[in-house]
């Protein structure tokens, strides 16, 4: 999804460039946070050739090592670029990002892939 030479600035202190510096980052926020949603809406795009520029809002759910939970949001902005009739992020930046203080841990990790039985879905 990331261009070769690609740039995810997080914040104004912070731009990993290159797909292994992404990669790297993604794994360290896979083990401060294991499990964690995103969710993305109102994404608007703008072409011009062979590149592009986007914007999007995005809310993010993530669960800490203790089982409490983290609600942040805030807005992509990308640039785009199309090589080899594939479009790929060049660049992301996260802006207007906020944080909300951690809420009460839940009654323990509630796995998503899990299967849940008929019996467990109306108590009844």
């Amino acid at each position: 999804m990331w261009t070769a030479d690609a740039a995810w600035e997080t914040s104004s202190d912070q731009i990993f460039t290159g797909i292994e510096a992404i990669r790297a980052a993604v794994e360290q926020q896979w083990q401060a946070f294991p499990i964690m949603q995103h969710a993305t809406a109102n994404h608007t795009v703008e072409i011009d050739g062979a590149a592009a520029t986007g914007r999007s809002d995005i809310v993010v759910l993530a669960q800490l090592r203790d089982h409490r939970w983290i609600a942040g949001g805030g807005t992509y902005e990308d640039e785009y670029r199309r090589e080899g009739g594939i479009w790929r992020i060049a660049r992301r930046r996260v802006v207007r990002p906020f944080d909300l203080a951690p809420s009460a841990p839940s009654d323990g990790p509630v796995y998503v892939d899990a299967p849940v039985r008929a019996t467990e879905q109306c108590a009844s």
